[in-house]
């Protein structure tokens, strides 16, 4: 059985996530060029992450607005979990590779890694 409306808590203005342009200069404080990514590569980086910002604010809104079935809600959770911890990875990667503690580094000369003292 198909609902015919969606059940919405507030239906007072649009809603519009943060655009992708501005999260994306907000993440410029951090993810930039440097001696193993070129500015292309930290851009991409940039742009992967406010894709994802912008889609778990999409959730968090679906999560907040409407009322959705258990199965939904839980798909909802999960999906929301997912993408955070794929931004939690992308930024933690780029910032051991950056100080020099990665493996491997694609299409650039690799300097001279560090070692890691644990």
């Amino acid at each position: 059985m198909v609902s015919e409306t969606l059940t919405l808590s507030s239906n007072t203005d649009k809603w519009y996530p943060n655009s992708v342009g501005g999260l994306e200069s907000h993440l410029s404080c951090l993810i930039k060029e440097n001696s193993y990514f070129s500015n292309s590569q930290a851009h991409g980086i940039k742009k992967n992450i406010a894709y994802s910002l912008q889609y778990i604010e999409l959730l968090y809104r679906i999560f907040k607005d409407i009322n959705l079935s258990s199965v939904l809600h839980t798909q909802n959770i999960k999906s929301f979990v997912i993408h955070g911890a794929a931004i939690i990875e992308a930024m933690c990667n780029f910032i051991v590779i950056s100080n020099g503690y990665g493996k491997k580094v694609v299409g650039r000369i690799q300097p001279k890694m560090k070692q890691m003292n644990i």
